[in-house]
C-alpha cells in the first residue's frame, strides 16, 4: 500500500467500528497496529464519538492527515468482532489495499437481523421483564404489545430522520398511555410494571457502560460524550413517561 491507500484502510476500518459500538482505545489501537505493520515510523489517531481524525508519517516528513465524521451511530458487535478478526489479518498478513477495500465491503454488507425479529426481540424483553419486575400475567402480555408498537414506532421515526431524542422520548410517551389504556380497560392491572417492563428496551446501558470504560481508560473527552448522551436519553424517558401521566392523570381524575 502506500501512504494514502494506507491512510483510507485504516480510517474507514476505524469509522466502520466506531459506527458499530466500538470502544474508542479500540478503534485507536487498530489503526496504531495496521500502520505499523505496513512501515509508518509516527501514527497519531485521535478518535471520538462523533469524529475520527488520523496523521501517518513514513519517517519523510511528508505527513498525510484524514478526518472522517461519524453522524450515526448503532450497536452491531458482530461487525466490530469481523472488523477487529480483520484487522489482525491484515497486520499478520499486509495484503494490498483493493483486497483490504473488498473485505471491509463484505463486512459491512454482512447479514444482519431482519426487522421482524427485532421486533419479536424488544416484545419479548419487555414481557419478561414485566414478569420480572413484579407483574402479572396480564401485565406481561400487554407489554409484549407496547414493546412491538415502540419498535414499530422507532422503525418508522428513524426512516424520517428523527433526532435520537425525540425517539426515545415520543417511544416512552407511547408506552405511558398505552400502559394507562391497558389498565383503564381491563386489560391490565399494574400500569408501572407495564412501564417499567416496557422502557427497560430503551435504557441506554452500553452507552453508559463505554462512557466508564473511556473515562477509566483516560479517555476523558469520548467517556463525557458518551455519558451526556446517556444522561440525554435517561431524561427523553423521563420526560417522555411523566408528561403523558400527568395529562392523563388529570383528565381521568
Amino acid at each position: 500500500m502506500d501512504h494514502k491507500e494506507l491512510l483510507e484502510a485504516c480510517t474507514s476500518i476505524g469509522f466502520h467500528l466506531l459506527e458499530n459500538g466500538g470502544e474508542i482505545y479500540r478503534v485507536e489501537e487498530t489503526i496504531l497496529r495496521i500502520c505499523r505493520a505496513y512501515g509508518a515510523e509516527q501514527v497519531e489517531a485521535f478518535a471520538i464519538p462523533s469524529s475520527i481524525v488520523v496523521t501517518i508519517d513514513y519517517g519523510d516528513g511528508d505527513f498525510i492527515t484524514k478526518t472522517r465524521r461519524i453522524l450515526r451511530r448503532n450497536t452491531d458487535l458482530d461487525k466490530v468482532d469481523r472488523l477487529n478478526g480483520l484487522s489482525r489479518r491484515i497486520c499478520a498478513e499486509k495484503p494490498d489495499y483493493p483486497w483490504v477495500k473488498e473485505q471491509i465491503g463484505r463486512v459491512m454488507s454482512g447479514p444482519v437481523y431482519p426487522f421482524f425479529w427485532k421486533v419479536t426481540a424488544t416484545a419479548a424483553i419487555s414481557l419478561f421483564f414485566a414478569l420480572f419486575f413484579g407483574g402479572n400475567l396480564k401485565d406481561g402480555v400487554f407489554a409484549l404489545f407496547a414493546g412491538a408498537a415502540i419498535a414499530l414506532l422507532g422503525k418508522w421515526l428513524a426512516g424520517v430522520d428523527a433526532n435520537g431524542f425525540f425517539i426515545t422520548m415520543l417511544s416512552s410517551g407511547l408506552v405511558a398511555v398505552l400502559a394507562v389504556a391497558a389498565v383503564e380497560l381491563g386489560l391490565a392491572d399494574h400500569t408501572d410494571k407495564i412501564i417499567i417492563g416496557t422502557l427497560m428496551n430503551l435504557v441506554p446501558g452500553i452507552a453508559i457502560t463505554n462512557s466508564m470504560r473511556d473515562i477509566i481508560a483516560g479517555d476523558i473527552i469520548a467517556g463525557m460524550m458518551k455519558m451526556t448522551e446517556a444522561f440525554l436519553a435517561a431524561i427523553g424517558i423521563a420526560a417522555g413517561v411523566t408528561v403523558p401521566l400527568a395529562m392523563l392523570q388529570s383528565f381521568l381524575g
